[in-house]
């Protein structure tokens, strides 16, 4: 009984794993061919934290990317040196959301969609990502 529990559990596992690989691969030939759209080579998809500053500088700016980050690594690090209310950290958590909001919403506008695909890439990035590299969409510019 219990060997037969384990090989369920254990080809479960194996299908999730095989899943989630699959989606990975899936998600970075979308990145490349997201990238290749948008003028960019293909390679930079692959980098993970220059991929975020390129993704953000097709669709805004370098400089909201290098905010976003700064957001994103302050609610962290501050902690670590000062002491300070909740509500700080809530604030720079907002902002950090905010900015990567309004990048999604951009990136939507640089390939010619509206508000509703911006919140399902916002959402849904991986499959929004595909459909932004395997459908019609072409790359317009920074809105």
């Amino acid at each position: 009984m219990a060997s037969t529990n384990m090989s369920a559990f254990g080809a479960m596992f194996f299908s999730m794993i095989s899943v989630l690989w699959v989606w990975y691969v899936v998600t970075l030939i979308a990145g490349w061919k997201m990238f290749t759209k948008a003028g960019e080579k293909g390679w930079k998809s692959l980098i993970p934290i220059y991929s975020d500053y390129i993704r953000f500088k097709i669709s805004w700016s370098g400089g909201a990317f290098w905010l976003y980050t700064l957001a994103s690594a302050a609610q962290y690090i501050i902690p670590l040196f000062a002491e300070a209310p909740p509500a700080v950290f809530s604030l720079i958590a907002l902002a950090a959301i905010v900015i990567k909001f309004m990048q999604t919403m951009k990136l939507s506008q640089a390939f010619g969609h509206g508000i509703l695909f911006g919140i399902g890439l916002w959402v849904l990035e991986p499959l929004f990502i595909a459909i932004l590299a395997f459908g019609r969409s072409e790359y317009q510019g920074k809105p």
